[in-house]
């Protein structure tokens, strides 16, 4: 309620009004000649009070509405400033994004290759009819340092691909 009070009474339409007031307070008031005038003769004192208090009055209103308006400016710089501050940040979220973006693109290449190189030597390992497993311990050593890469949800136990990760037995 307040506030609409203040935006009413600092609104042009109202300004002008009381400027128009003061302008034939005013003229009424300190025109030298309309005092001998016999209508206006007996109101030119209470014409230069009507002009002081609505002179007062203007001032104050005025005063109030650059005062609104200034407090406006400011809050419209704040939230400049902080519209900046998010911008700079989703920025260099976006630099951190492409460079750890290449940074897992090269660990993706260099796994890749590493397997890739594994296969490799393990088709070129004849097949031993005693012994049907062809992984040595250094294999074995090698195929955990790549798996320790792979995030912890690709992992899954044998167990847990047949029964399902939640437990449940996959239908065929």
């Amino acid at each position: 309620m307040d506030s609409l009070f203040w935006s009413i009474a600092t609104s042009h339409v109202a300004l002008m009004a009381i400027a128009g007031v003061l302008l034939a307070a005013l003229v009424v008031g300190y025109v030298p000649l309309l005092k001998f005038v016999p209508v206006i003769g007996p109101y030119v004192r209470v014409a230069k009070l009507v002009a002081f208090l609505t002179f007062g009055l203007l001032c104050a209103l005025l005063d109030r509405r650059a005062a609104d308006m200034r407090a406006e400016i400011n809050q419209l710089r704040t939230d400049l400033t902080f519209a900046d501050v998010q911008l700079n940040n989703l920025r260099q979220t976006a630099d951190d994004k492409a460079r750890i973006a290449g940074e897992l693109r090269g660990r993706v290449s260099e796994i890749s290759a590493r397997v890739a190189d594994y296969e490799s030597r393990l088709a070129s390992i004849p097949e031993n009819p005693v012994c049907p497993d062809r992984v040595t311990r250094d294999e074995q050593r090698e195929l955990r340092a790549i798996a320790e890469r792979v995030p912890k949800q690709a992992k899954l136990s044998a167990w847990q691909r047949v029964r399902g990760v939640g437990g449940k037995r996959r239908s065929p």
